[in-house]
């Protein structure tokens, strides 16, 4: 999925990914798909796959 979004597409994604787990109530659920946010997609998110991919976009920053 990361790999097919263009730059802007990765760093609004990051942005909104750092949002959510920065949050104080935010919580790395493993199933329960609690958050949600359009620059990343239409769908709901666990915690945990919004911290994989956090170091996805990282990785991707890198290069």
């Amino acid at each position: 999925m990361v790999r097919n979004w263009d730059d802007a597409q990765r760093a609004g994604a990051l942005s909104a990914v750092e949002h959510l787990i920065e949050q104080p109530e935010f919580t790395p659920t493993a199933f329960e798909r609690r958050y949600q946010d359009a620059r990343i997609d239409d769908s709901m998110h666990s915690g945990e796959s919004l911290l994989a991919l956090h170091k996805v976009l990282k990785a991707f920053e890198r290069e």
